[in-house]
């Protein structure tokens, strides 16, 4: 699927002109179509286009779920973007396991043990 979808977005440039073609042949296009090219583009590493779902997704109205939200998570801490790693989780209304475990492993492999001791708090409020 990865190749696919990299496939498309050389042809079409973007997530907004992806969206619009899968539209122009009559797809409806729902939220679980952000959420599989969300699943897709992470799993394939290319993150950029994972905050162009995510703000396409947004255009439609479609609010992040969880899974989302761990998503652009666990990018951001791959990019380097820990202190918006963290303000994402720290928004998150009620973090789950999964939450605070991409949280603590990708802080551990950047070995930022102040932040691995903030996240290992959150876990016991």
């Amino acid at each position: 699927m990865v190749s696919v979808v990299s496939g498309l977005g050389e042809r079409y440039m973007t997530v907004k002109a992806i969206v619009r073609e899968l539209e122009s042949v009559g797809f409806f296009v729902k939220a679980r179509t952000f959420l599989l090219l969300l699943r897709i583009y992470w799993h394939g590493g290319m993150y950029s286009m994972v905050f162009e779902v995510l703000e396409e997704m947004g255009r439609f109205g479609f609010k992040p779920n969880a899974f989302a939200r761990n998503v652009l998570m666990d990018v951001l801490f791959k990019i380097g973007r820990v202190d918006v790693g963290i303000k994402v989780l720290k928004g998150t209304q009620l973090p789950n396991f999964l939450s605070l475990n991409i949280g603590l492993c990708n802080l551990y492999k950047l070995n930022d043990l102040v932040n691995v001791k903030n996240v290992t708090r959150m876990m016991y409020i």
